[in-house]
Protein backbone atom coordinates (compact mmCIF):
# COMPACT_ATOMS: atom_id res chain seq x y z
CA UNK A 1 0.00 0.00 0.00
CA UNK A 2 2.74 2.44 0.94
CA UNK A 3 4.58 1.61 -2.28
CA UNK A 4 1.49 2.71 -4.20
CA UNK A 5 1.38 6.02 -2.34
CA UNK A 6 5.09 6.60 -2.99
CA UNK A 7 4.76 5.76 -6.69
CA UNK A 8 1.53 7.49 -7.63
CA UNK A 9 1.59 11.20 -6.79
CA UNK A 10 -2.06 11.83 -7.65
CA UNK A 11 -3.39 8.91 -5.61
CA UNK A 12 -1.18 10.02 -2.72
CA UNK A 13 -2.64 13.55 -2.82
CA UNK A 14 -6.17 12.16 -3.02
CA UNK A 15 -5.59 9.72 -0.15
CA UNK A 16 -3.98 12.28 2.17
CA UNK A 17 -6.77 14.77 1.38
CA UNK A 18 -9.34 12.15 2.31
CA UNK A 19 -7.56 11.25 5.57
CA UNK A 20 -7.14 14.89 6.60
CA UNK A 21 -10.76 15.72 5.79
CA UNK A 22 -12.13 12.72 7.71
CA UNK A 23 -9.90 13.55 10.67
CA UNK A 24 -11.35 17.05 10.77
CA UNK A 25 -14.89 15.69 10.57
CA UNK A 26 -14.42 13.58 13.67
CA UNK A 27 -12.63 16.39 15.52
CA UNK A 28 -15.73 18.47 14.93
CA UNK A 29 -18.25 15.83 15.87
CA UNK A 30 -16.64 15.18 19.26
CA UNK A 31 -16.35 18.91 20.01
CA UNK A 32 -19.87 19.67 18.77
CA UNK A 33 -21.52 16.88 20.76
CA UNK A 34 -19.61 17.88 23.89
CA UNK A 35 -20.53 21.53 23.50
CA UNK A 36 -24.22 20.72 23.01
CA UNK A 37 -24.20 18.41 26.05
CA UNK A 38 -22.43 20.93 28.30
CA UNK A 39 -24.56 23.85 27.09
CA UNK A 40 -27.97 22.27 27.25
CA UNK A 41 -27.65 19.12 29.37
CA UNK A 42 -30.05 17.55 26.88
CA UNK A 43 -29.36 14.03 25.64
CA UNK A 44 -32.01 14.65 22.97
CA UNK A 45 -30.07 17.61 21.55
CA UNK A 46 -26.88 15.56 21.59
CA UNK A 47 -28.68 12.94 19.51
CA UNK A 48 -29.77 15.75 17.17
CA UNK A 49 -26.09 16.62 16.79
CA UNK A 50 -25.59 13.13 15.39
CA UNK A 51 -28.60 13.62 13.13
CA UNK A 52 -27.02 16.87 11.85
CA UNK A 53 -23.86 14.88 11.21
CA UNK A 54 -25.51 12.10 9.19
CA UNK A 55 -28.98 13.00 7.87
CA UNK A 56 -28.02 15.83 5.47
CA UNK A 57 -25.48 13.57 3.79
CA UNK A 58 -28.10 10.85 3.43
CA UNK A 59 -30.59 13.30 1.92
CA UNK A 60 -28.08 14.86 -0.48
CA UNK A 61 -26.49 11.62 -1.67
CA UNK A 62 -29.11 10.80 -4.36
CA UNK A 63 -28.13 14.05 -6.10
CA UNK A 64 -24.42 13.68 -5.43
CA UNK A 65 -23.91 10.72 -7.75
CA UNK A 66 -25.33 12.45 -10.80
CA UNK A 67 -23.43 15.67 -10.04
CA UNK A 68 -20.18 13.70 -9.67
CA UNK A 69 -20.80 12.03 -13.03
CA UNK A 70 -21.68 15.27 -14.80
CA UNK A 71 -19.02 17.69 -13.61
CA UNK A 72 -15.24 17.66 -13.32
CA UNK A 73 -14.55 15.67 -10.14
CA UNK A 74 -11.35 17.47 -9.23
CA UNK A 75 -12.98 20.89 -9.48
CA UNK A 76 -16.00 19.61 -7.59
CA UNK A 77 -13.77 18.36 -4.75
CA UNK A 78 -12.02 21.74 -4.63
CA UNK A 79 -15.34 23.63 -4.54
CA UNK A 80 -16.85 21.37 -1.89
CA UNK A 81 -13.71 21.69 0.26
CA UNK A 82 -13.85 25.48 0.00
CA UNK A 83 -17.52 25.51 1.04
CA UNK A 84 -16.81 23.09 3.89
CA UNK A 85 -13.98 25.35 5.09
CA UNK A 86 -16.39 28.28 5.29
CA UNK A 87 -19.08 26.19 7.00
CA UNK A 88 -16.56 24.87 9.54
CA UNK A 89 -15.63 28.45 10.42
CA UNK A 90 -19.36 29.08 10.82
CA UNK A 91 -19.32 26.61 13.71
CA UNK A 92 -17.43 29.27 15.66
CA UNK A 93 -20.67 31.29 15.83
CA UNK A 94 -22.16 28.68 18.16
CA UNK A 95 -21.92 29.50 21.85
CA UNK A 96 -23.02 27.94 25.12
CA UNK A 97 -26.11 30.16 24.96
CA UNK A 98 -26.80 29.67 21.25
CA UNK A 99 -26.25 26.13 19.93
CA UNK A 100 -28.47 26.25 16.82
CA UNK A 101 -25.60 27.43 14.54
CA UNK A 102 -23.78 24.21 15.40
CA UNK A 103 -26.61 22.17 13.90
CA UNK A 104 -26.96 24.39 10.83
CA UNK A 105 -23.27 24.51 9.91
CA UNK A 106 -22.68 20.83 10.73
CA UNK A 107 -25.65 20.00 8.50
CA UNK A 108 -24.11 22.03 5.66
CA UNK A 109 -20.75 20.31 6.09
CA UNK A 110 -22.45 16.93 6.07
CA UNK A 111 -24.55 17.68 3.00
CA UNK A 112 -21.47 18.78 1.07
CA UNK A 113 -19.57 15.70 2.25
CA UNK A 114 -22.03 13.53 0.34
CA UNK A 115 -20.27 14.66 -2.85
CA UNK A 116 -16.76 13.81 -1.65
CA UNK A 117 -16.96 10.03 -1.30
CA UNK A 118 -18.54 9.35 -4.72
CA UNK A 119 -16.14 11.79 -6.40
CA UNK A 120 -13.16 10.05 -4.85
CA UNK A 121 -14.50 6.55 -5.53
CA UNK A 122 -15.26 7.40 -9.17
CA UNK A 123 -11.94 9.21 -9.61
CA UNK A 124 -9.65 6.50 -8.24
CA UNK A 125 -9.89 4.27 -11.36
CA UNK A 126 -8.78 7.24 -13.47
CA UNK A 127 -5.75 7.85 -11.27
CA UNK A 128 -4.61 4.22 -10.96
CA UNK A 129 -2.05 3.30 -13.61
CA UNK A 130 -2.96 -0.40 -13.86
CA UNK A 131 -5.23 -3.10 -12.44
CA UNK A 132 -2.86 -3.87 -9.53
CA UNK A 133 -2.77 -0.23 -8.49
CA UNK A 134 -6.54 -0.06 -8.73
CA UNK A 135 -7.02 -3.10 -6.46
CA UNK A 136 -4.61 -1.73 -3.89
CA UNK A 137 -6.10 1.76 -4.08
CA UNK A 138 -9.65 0.45 -3.63
CA UNK A 139 -8.60 -1.48 -0.51
CA UNK A 140 -6.75 1.53 0.87
CA UNK A 141 -9.48 4.08 0.20
CA UNK A 142 -12.22 1.71 1.33
CA UNK A 143 -10.70 1.28 4.79
CA UNK A 144 -10.09 4.98 5.44
CA UNK A 145 -13.50 5.97 6.83
CA UNK A 146 -13.58 3.30 9.54
CA UNK A 147 -9.99 3.89 10.61
CA UNK A 148 -10.51 7.65 10.75
CA UNK A 149 -13.72 7.20 12.76
CA UNK A 150 -11.76 5.48 15.52
CA UNK A 151 -8.56 7.52 15.31
CA UNK A 152 -10.19 10.88 14.56
CA UNK A 153 -12.74 10.65 17.36
CA UNK A 154 -10.08 9.64 19.90
CA UNK A 155 -7.61 12.32 18.82
CA UNK A 156 -10.44 14.85 18.52
CA UNK A 157 -11.48 14.22 22.11
CA UNK A 158 -7.94 14.73 23.38
CA UNK A 159 -7.48 17.79 21.14
CA UNK A 160 -10.77 19.38 22.32
CA UNK A 161 -9.86 18.75 25.93
CA UNK A 162 -6.39 20.23 25.53
CA UNK A 163 -7.15 23.22 23.30
CA UNK A 164 -10.89 23.78 23.59
CA UNK A 165 -13.82 23.17 21.31
CA UNK A 166 -13.40 26.30 19.18
CA UNK A 167 -9.87 25.09 18.36
CA UNK A 168 -11.39 21.81 17.13
CA UNK A 169 -13.70 23.78 14.82
CA UNK A 170 -10.72 25.73 13.50
CA UNK A 171 -8.83 22.45 13.03
CA UNK A 172 -11.76 21.17 10.97
CA UNK A 173 -11.67 24.29 8.77
CA UNK A 174 -7.91 23.86 8.35
CA UNK A 175 -8.43 20.19 7.42
CA UNK A 176 -10.83 21.19 4.64
CA UNK A 177 -8.43 23.89 3.42
CA UNK A 178 -5.57 21.35 3.37
CA UNK A 179 -7.77 18.88 1.49
CA UNK A 180 -8.57 21.64 -1.02
CA UNK A 181 -4.84 22.24 -1.57
CA UNK A 182 -4.19 18.53 -2.00
CA UNK A 183 -7.06 18.13 -4.48
CA UNK A 184 -5.61 21.04 -6.43
CA UNK A 185 -2.28 19.15 -6.73
CA UNK A 186 -3.90 16.31 -8.68
CA UNK A 187 -2.87 16.56 -12.33
CA UNK A 188 -4.39 13.49 -13.97
CA UNK A 189 -7.98 13.78 -15.17
CA UNK A 190 -10.46 12.23 -12.76
CA UNK A 191 -13.29 12.25 -15.29
CA UNK A 192 -12.18 9.77 -17.95
CA UNK A 193 -14.71 7.23 -19.16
Amino acid sequence: MFALLRRNRDLRALFVAQVVSYMGDWFTFVALAGMVKDSTGSAFLVSLAYVAFSLPSFLASPFAGSVVDRFDRRRLLILVSALQTIAALGLLTGTVHRVWPLFVFQGLISAMASFVRPAIDAGVPNLAKDADELRTANALFGSTWGVMLAAGAAIGGVFSQAFGRPAAFVADAVSFALALGLFALIRSPMQEA
